[in-house]
């Protein structure tokens, strides 16, 4: 089990075998580059805070795995207004007054490290859109395809 990574939707717990022998619970810490740090403490939250706001929304529980990429305009990282919305169980956009010719690829936890406000929302499904920096959510029945 030593360097096993137990991933579940947007939170990952890493088991490392520690100098006393034992196994330690190492929890995912997100930035530029995914790096772990004892204790789960940030994944419980994580978890915790995911089916709240599915709840609040009466919305199936869906986390987003954060290796998946998303397309966004590169402007949002300056200030641009955005919305974030999840169009099938495994896609994931940032859109706002952008042309679609300026839009890029990220992966979800580059994301999410410069937003970190996002991610208890990565686990509604499609059809949820997110409007920063409020946080209303909206819901689109006929984008709904997951």
């Amino acid at each position: 089990m030593n360097g096993q990574t137990v991933v579940y939707g947007s939170w990952n717990v890493k088991y490392v075998l520690g100098e006393d022998g034992f196994l330690d619970a190492h929890g995912v810490v997100l930035g530029e580059e995914v790096e772990y740090a004892p204790g789960v403490d940030a994944a419980i939250s994580c978890a915790l805070d995911q089916s709240r706001i599915c709840r609040q929304y009466d919305a199936p529980f869906q986390p987003a795995w954060l290796g998946y990429h998303t397309v966004l305009n590169p402007r949002m990282y300056e200030g641009a207004s955005f919305y974030a919305y999840r169009y099938t169980p495994k896609h994931h956009g940032m859109s706002g007054d952008a042309d679609p010719k300026e839009l890029v690829r990220a992966h979800l936890h580059h994301v999410i490290a410069r937003f970190p406000d996002l991610l208890p929302y990565l686990a509604l499904p499609a059809g949820y859109h997110v409007y920063p920096p409020a946080y209303e959510v909206q819901f689109y029945p006929e984008e709904k395809q997951g």
